[in-house]
């Protein structure tokens, strides 16, 4: 069994993304729904099993997440760039008089996940499996195919079924067998929080605490909020945390991405720990930093309303209290 590869190792001298796209063959590029609804069950059988070594074997060899969107380098360096100068004034909004943040649709750095292809294997919901750990069960994902492709559970395939299915048949089994990958929040919103929090302070240097580093899904959006006008002449520390060391190297490879692609100039430098959160008070550097006058933002709730996620906020000053897990100091 393949579990996870966590055992990724790829030099800093490349710093490019893990996956980007893939060439996908003809009989599964090609193959529509009346194709699939002409095979007799033994035959179905076998193109499932035949789906499930290819899906495993570009994961094998080159880290190919079966369920990823391709995505070229040309482009994650364009949504890069967009997302760099973004301007997200309009995260903030107010609904019955209430100060909230909303999420987006905007999609430009979500090329921050060619870095971490073992997303796909994390599991997010309590009794449901990862996206990549479906393909491993060959049983469950011949059940599951059959369910969400041969019979078209979801009503997808039968409007269009002279139409190639690849694309939508890795969105709909991990839809419909509850396996999404992890997420981040709204990248959007944790920029504005970051610019809109940082841009407070007047002084030169700023230090900024990520307690769960994670898919740098915290980091990215520092990135971009550094190139506002009111932090582009500060000097800004990012100090993550996160017990997995195979990610680290993952967080320098982004950053030497950034400086090479997006913004020769970014202000900011980041600094790792392996130590847990809740001990991070031991750490010498972090103890120096904590000295300092603290304005942190508090999560209250999450408003979910016309299928967009809203966030309610109070702004708290001088109050210990960690936010979306970053903390400004």
């Amino acid at each position: 069994m393949m579990n996870s590869f966590f055992d990724i190792k790829q030099k800093m001298e490349d710093f490019h993304p893990i996956y980007t796209t893939i060439d996908i063959p003809s009989w599964l590029i090609k193959i529509t729904w009346n194709d699939i609804r002409s095979m007799d069950e033994n035959q179905f059988v076998d193109f499932c099993k035949k789906f499930r070594v290819f899906a495993l074997d570009q994961y094998k060899k080159y880290r190919y997440p079966i369920f990823a969107r391709p995505k070229s380098l040309r482009k994650i360096i364009s949504g890069f760039r967009k997302y760099n100068v973004l301007d997200v004034s309009d995260v903030p909004y107010n609904m019955d008089d209430k100060f909230c943040l909303k999420g987006t649709t905007r999609n430009y750095s979500s090329g921050i996940n060619n870095w971490f292809p073992e997303i796909y294997y994390v599991d997010t919901v309590k009794g449901k499996t990862s996206p990549m750990s479906l393909v491993e069960n060959e049983k469950r994902l011949i059940n599951s195919m059959k369910a969400v492709l041969y019979n078209d559970t979801l009503k997808v395939f039968a409007k269009n079924p002279g139409k190639p299915i690849f694309e939508i048949l890795v969105k709909v089994l991990s839809i419909a067998r509850g396996t999404q990958k992890v997420g981040h929040f709204s990248p959007d919103m944790v920029k504005w929080l970051y610019i809109h929090t940082l841009k407070n302070y007047k002084d030169k240097e700023l230090y900024v605490y990520d307690p769960c580093g994670g898919w740098a899904g915290s980091m990215v959006p520092l990135f971009a909020a550094s190139y506002h006008s009111s932090l582009f002449d500060k000097k800004i520390t990012y100090i993550a945390t996160d017990v997995n060391s195979d990610v680290h190297d993952r967080y320098d490879m982004i950053y030497q991405f950034w400086k090479t692609y997006i913004n020769p100039r970014m202000n900011v430098s980041i600094h790792k720990f392996l130590t847990p959160a809740e001990e991070m008070h031991n750490e010498k550097f972090f103890g120096t930093c904590m000295e300092r006058e603290i304005w942190l933002l508090h999560r209250r709730r999450i408003i979910i309303r016309k299928g967009i996620q809203k966030m309610k906020i109070n702004l708290i000053s001088n109050t210990k209290v960690i936010v979306y897990g970053l903390m400004v100091f």
